[in-house]
């Protein structure tokens, strides 16, 4: 029987609280920063991580995933991709659910079927996000195939899109993946398989 190898490890980390998340916010391209709990969320992760040997770590350029990154992991290995950045929820950006449901109620009901056709009002469909986080993996991720251990730090929404992609799970926006803040997840690849190992672990 042929021996199975583990090619990569992904971690998956999201960001710390940020500023917009502390007030429910939904959270996008806003580039809020991260509260007093959320870089102590992140110091947090760094204790935990402090003795994993990673190989890369890529984030979102936002400020809120960018900081968290260079706490958990320092400046040393990180590198800023774009295609790791939040959903893009257009005017739908900073407001509360219920200011959402008040100002933009017809498209809120729309959405709220979970089609990923459908965009928020003025921002990006889940389809268009699953295409450039899958342009992200298979660009900066497949190359690495010697067991390395990547660490990725971004966003609920574009993480739970990445795992759609990765496992199979069909997209919709009532997310069948809720990642939490300042979590560690992680995806197995053996041989070509991906597996879920952990999710939002503290």
């Amino acid at each position: 029987m042929k021996q199975r190898v583990t090619k990569r490890r992904l971690l998956l980390v999201r960001h710390g609280e940020a500023v917009g998340n502390q007030h429910g916010l939904f959270l996008g391209r806003r580039d809020d920063a991260l509260t007093e709990r959320g870089r102590a969320q992140a110091t947090a992760l760094a204790a935990r991580l402090n003795d994993e040997p990673i190989a890369a770590v890529f984030t979102s350029p936002l400020q809120r995933a960018a900081d968290t990154a260079r706490i958990v992991f320092g400046d040393a290995l990180l590198q800023e991709d774009a295609r790791l950045m939040e959903q893009d929820y257009g005017s739908w950006d900073g407001l509360s659910m219920a200011a959402i449901q008040t100002k933009y109620a017809e498209d809120y009901q729309r959405w709220q079927t979970g089609d990923p056709t459908i965009a928020p009002s003025g921002g990006e469909t889940l389809i268009e996000l699953a295409t450039r986080t899958r342009a992200f993996f298979e660009t900066q991720i497949k190359g690495y195939d010697q067991g390395e251990t990547l660490a990725l730090v971004g966003h609920a929404g574009s993480f739970q899109t990445l795992l759609c992609v990765l496992l199979g799970t069909p997209l919709r926006n009532l997310w069948p993946y809720r990642f939490q803040n300042a979590t560690l997840s992680e995806v197995v690849f053996v041989d070509d398989f991906p597996v879920l190992t952990l999710f939002n672990a503290h």
